[in-house]
C-alpha cells in the first residue's frame, strides 16, 4: 500500500499543484473547480492502471461520471492484490452483459457490482496461466505508485468542468510525475463504508481552502453512490479470496 512517506510528500506538494491549475486555467471558460478541489488520497496504483478501469467502466455504463470515492478505494485494492487490467475488463463485461440480458437488473451504479465477476475472470486467467511466469502485464497496467484522487464539490458544473479540464490535468499530472483522478466530496456514508469496507478513515489530507466553500452532500445522480449502487457487505472476503 501507500506508504505514508510517499502520502506525505504529496500532501505538502499538493500545494504546488494547485497553483499550477490556477495559473494554467485562469481565464478558461470553467467554474473554478480547482479553488475547490481536496486532496482526498494517494492510491498505491498507477495512472494509467486507474484510468483503464474508470474508461472501460464508463464505456459499459454509457455515461462519462466520476467514480465514488469507494470506487476508487476498490481500483487500489484491484492493484493491491495484483488483479490484472484483462480481468477486471472482462469482469466489468460480464455484468453489463448480464444487466443487458435481465431486465431486473436496471442499474448498476457502483463498480463493486464487479467485483465477484472480477474475482472469477482472474482466477480464470490464473489458471491458464499456470506453467508460465505469471500474469502478462502490459508495462503500463502494473500497478506501481501514485495517483493522486480529488475530490469536487458534487455541484454538477463544477464535476463537468473539472472533467472538462482533462488535457491541462494531464500536462500538470507530467510536470508533477503523478498520476491524477477526480471523486467527489465524501458524505457521511462514504466515510462509514469505507472505514467498514476498507478500514479507511476517509477524510482530506489537505486543510481546507478559504473559499467560504462547506462541502455538500454527495449527489447520488454524479456518480455510483445512490441507493441502487450502494452495497453494505465487507469487503474481506474480496480480500481473503484475492490473495
Amino acid at each position: 500500500m501507500t506508504t505514508q512517506i510517499a502520502i506525505e510528500t504529496w500532501t505538502l506538494s499538493w500545494s504546488a499543484i494547485r497553483d499550477e491549475f490556477r495559473a494554467r486555467l485562469r481565464g478558461l471558460h470553467l467554474d473554478p473547480w480547482w479553488e475547490h478541489a481536496r486532496l482526498l488520497r494517494v492510491m498505491g496504483c498507477s495512472h494509467g492502471y486507474a484510468w483503464n478501469i474508470q474508461q472501460t467502466y464508463n464505456q459499459r455504463r454509457g455515461s462519462n461520471l466520476l467514480l465514488s470515492p469507494l470506487d476508487w478505494l476498490l481500483v487500489e485494492h484491484f492493484a493491491l492484490y495484483d488483479i490484472p487490467l484483462r480481468g477486471i475488463a472482462r469482469g466489468i463485461h460480464k455484468m453489463f452483459d448480464r444487466r443487458d440480458r435481465a431486465p431486473e437488473i436496471q442499474h448498476i451504479n457502483s463498480l463493486a457490482y464487479c467485483d465477484q465477476a472480477i474475482l472469477k475472470e482472474t482466477q480464470l486467467i490464473k489458471e491458464a496461466s499456470v506453467g508460465s511466469h505469471g500474469y502478462d502485464w502490459d508495462p503500463d497496467e502494473r500497478p506501481t505508485p501514485h495517483t493522486l484522487l480529488l475530490a469536487v464539490p458534487p455541484a454538477g458544473r463544477m464535476t463537468f468542468a473539472a472533467m472538462q479540464s482533462e488535457r491541462q490535468v494531464d500536462r500538470v499530472a507530467e510536470i508533477f510525475q503523478v498520476g491524477i483522478v477526480f471523486t467527489v466530496y465524501p458524505d457521511p456514508w462514504h466515510k462509514s463504508e469505507a472505514q467498514a469496507r476498507y478500514g479507511v478513515n476517509l477524510e482530506f489530507l489537505d486543510e481546507a481552502p478559504c473559499n467560504g466553500l462547506d462541502p455538500e452532500p454527495a449527489n447520488p445522480f454524479l456518480h455510483g453512490s445512490g441507493p441502487a449502487g450502494r452495497r453494505t457487505a465487507s469487503r474481506q472476503p474480496f480480500l481473503q479470496e484475492a490473495r
